[in-house]
């Protein structure tokens, strides 16, 4: 009896001490592995499989600063480190329904993910793998994630949205859903939204660095600097050895021009990140180099040694590199950078598609027990000339630039090798083969710039509508309109057909919408040209995220009813369009507007004070860039003069989103080459509103 006691006693002191838990756990973790060798498969035992990491597809470049789909060990870790949600998460897992999936077809299937990805030619294949595996590994958000990232880069917003809110009705505190649902929204220009995610997924899981990062940077690129500050050294208490924590800290004490503290920062994100993160941090020192005393010695120093690392496959540094050399006028020396550079890529791509080359043979019995799966990869007929990567590989950036530096220091053929390189490099890109039409268009090449166009648009599918509008832009150039409503016609059609209704681009379709008014206006059909207005409109991003766009559709719709005779209603639009302040070209030309208005109204008063504010606009715009930047700093308008007309407030001033984003430097000598062609920034540039007084004429008639 006194025994008895003893052990009784024994028993609660050691359920105090939590020894029964662990106890527990350890007879949990023996009937897991009875079951594995059993062959009893449920979709918990294969999420428990794939927790193992040697399956997963982790392999990523240097350039691959976005969270990686395939690592989740700080989750596990976290999970882990406490056993009583670990017991929570097991018990869970045991309760799970049984898979139609055995453990070795999970294994398989995976595989198969990790080489279909790899290939790059692949896609259709790699979503269906994608799909089934999350059919057998519903508790895996790896695979959700994944699968949301490519129909995102697909430019199905709308459904990558779908997918990660689907996981998270499953898992409501997943963080690393909570993070992609964020970068979704940041991309659609929804700020609110992004930064709810954010912090959502930093509230979730304190240790997980990611949202800590995103969302400083987010603070950081919007001018929030003191904001940006706490939430990266808060993100650095819960973990502290993240990389890219000090890293963005770095960026914004240079930004800031504390000097030292930003290089203390770089080096503790060296002490602690991997090799491949190493020649970020080593660029991040050169532009330091630069900023503290212009040491260019120093700067390409730091930068050779950021592309010893990793073969090289380092985007940015390479390009740094070369814009380094062309702002002190080396034009050879950054040739021959862009030239190493490339043959270096295409050199270890083609090393690696002939090294599985040799492996299909060995593949052959592989893939026909996944045919078991129907699913068969797509046959595209020959391969190109060098193997695409898998998505997320920024080296398109290179070729881009590579391409404008022989534009503007090069020749036609030069920079047509370029382009030529580029499109063979990156198949699937739409945007190689539009900037090489500009080329085209540029030198004369009409046919084959339309041939490009074409390429493009064929590219794009329904996932963008610039391809179309720039074609359209061009065929409106050469006075086509008719084919230009076509081309712009089949875009909206594209665009509408898609999964999200062509909503995920809204900007851009709202621009296509514009376009497509303009022409309408030009053959005639007013009545069509105002739906089409309205329709861009709408699609326009609220707030100041979408104010350059929607002050230039406001102005042509002004425009238009000056036309029609509906004065009252063009002068309401343009107290609209000057509300938004951020006319493209500069507000002078919306009080030239005004004051035809007036003149229509016989008001002389309302003339003469339009007259005069757009003379002093039209003075301060002459200035050129300084005058430009004042006013996309949001120099807003408040008081007002005696006429009730506003007049500048120097003093208000309002950072706008558009204006940090353009101050934000990516290279401190980034400067002296700022006059580089730089794509689509003056689009609006290259779309000719009708004369009023013809179409005046033909309304009347």
């Amino acid at each position: 009896m006194a025994l008895r006691n003893q052990y009784t006693a024994l028993s609660s002191e050691a359920h105090d001490d939590g020894i029964e838990p662990l106890i527990n756990r350890r007879k949990a973790l023996m009937r897991a592995r009875d079951e594995r060798l059993k062959g009893k498969n449920t979709a918990a035992a294969n999420d428990r499989l794939l927790d193992s990491g040697s399956l997963l597809p982790n392999k990523r470049t240097d350039d691959d600063e976005e969270d990686d789909e395939y690592d989740a060990d700080e989750s596990m870790s976290l999970l882990e480190s406490k056993s009583s949600n670990y017991l929570t998460a097991l018990q869970k897992s045991f309760n799970s329904p049984p898979s139609q999936y055995s453990n070795f077809e999970v294994k398989e299937m995976y595989t198969a993910v990790k080489r279909a990805d790899q290939d790059g030619t692949k896609r259709p294949l790699v979503k269906q793998l994608l799909t089934k595996l999350h059919d057998a590994t519903p508790n895996d958000s790896r695979v959700l994630r994944r699968l949301a990232r490519m129909e995102q880069e697909d430019g199905n917003i709308s459904t990558a949205r779908q997918i990660l809110q689907h996981g998270l009705r499953r898992n409501p505190n997943d963080a690393h859903l909570l993070q992609g649902l964020g970068n979704i929204e940041l991309s659609s220009g929804n700020d609110v939204a992004a930064r709810r995610y954010f912090r959502s997924a930093i509230q979730a899981n304190p240790e997980f660095p990611n949202p800590h990062h995103a969302l400083g940077t987010l603070e950081h690129s919007r001018g929030r600097i003191r904001v940006a500050t706490s939430i990266l050294k808060k993100g650095l208490k819960s973990c502290p050895a993240n990389h890219r924590l000090h890293h963005a800290l770095g960026d914004l004490y240079r930004d800031a021009g504390l000097f030292d503290l930003a290089e203390s920062s770089y080096r503790s994100g060296l002490a602690h990140g991997p090799n491949w993160s190493r020649p970020f941090a080593y660029t991040a020192l050169s532009y330091l180099s630069y900023e503290k005393n212009r040491d260019l010695d120093a700067c390409r120093n730091w930068l050779r040694r950021g592309l010893g690392i990793n073969n090289g496959m380092h985007s940015q540094g390479w390009i740094a590199l070369a814009h380094l050399e062309e702002s002190e006028g080396l034009i050879v020396e950054a040739r021959e950078v862009y030239i190493e550079a490339i043959t270096r890529y295409e050199m270890i791509l083609a090393k690696k598609r002939n090294l599985r080359e040799g492996q299909g043979r060995q593949d052959e019995k592989h893939n026909t027990q996944m045919s078991q799966t129907s699913i068969r990869p797509p046959s595209n007929g020959a391969k190109p000339a060098i193997d695409p990567v898998r998505s997320g590989d920024k080296w398109m950036n290179v070729y881009k630039s590579w391409a404008q530096f022989e534009d503007k220091h090069g020749s036609y053929r030069t920079a047509n090798d370029a382009f030529s390189r580029g499109t063979i490099a990156f198949p699937r890109d739409w945007s190689l083969p539009l900037q090489w039409a500009r080329l085209q268009v540029k030198y004369g090449m009409k046919e084959r710039a339309r041939k490009l166009f074409a390429v493009a648009c064929d590219r794009a599918g329904s996932s963008h509508a610039d391809p179309y509008r720039l074609y359209a832009e061009f065929e409106m150039s050469q006075k086509n309109y008719s084919r230009a409503r076509s081309i712009l016609f089949l875009g909206a059609q594209s665009l509408s057909v898609s999964s999200d209704g062509g909503l995920g681009n809204r900007g851009d379709l709202a621009r296509l919408y514009y376009t497509w008014a303009i022409c309408e206006w030009h053959l005639g059909d007013i009545i069509r040209a105002e739906v089409l207005f309205d329709h861009s409109l709408r699609l326009t991003d609220a707030g100041e995220n979408g104010s350059e766009i929607r002050s230039l559709i406001l102005y042509a719709i002004a425009r238009l009813e000056y036309a029609r005779g509906e004065y009252l209603l063009a002068q309401h639009c343009v107290g609209l369009s000057l509300k938004e302040n951020l006319m493209p070209g500069g507000n002078s030309q919306i009080w030239l507007l005004w004051a035809d208005i007036a003149k229509a109204m016989d008001n002389d008063s309302l003339e003469k004070e339009c007259l005069n504010q757009a003379e002093i606009l039209s003075s301060q715009e002459s200035k050129g860039a300084t005058e430009d930047l004042s006013r996309l700093l949001g120099l807003r308008r408040k008081s007002t003069g005696n006429s009730g007309l506003s007049v500048p407030d120097s003093q208000d001033q309002v950072m706008t989103r558009s204006a940090v984003q353009k101050l934000l430097r990516k290279e401190p000598w980034h400067s002296k080459i700022s006059n580089t062609p730089s794509g689509d920034d003056t689009w609006y540039e290259r779309v000719v509103l009708p004369d009023i007084s013809p179409i005046q004429e033909t309304v009347e008639n």
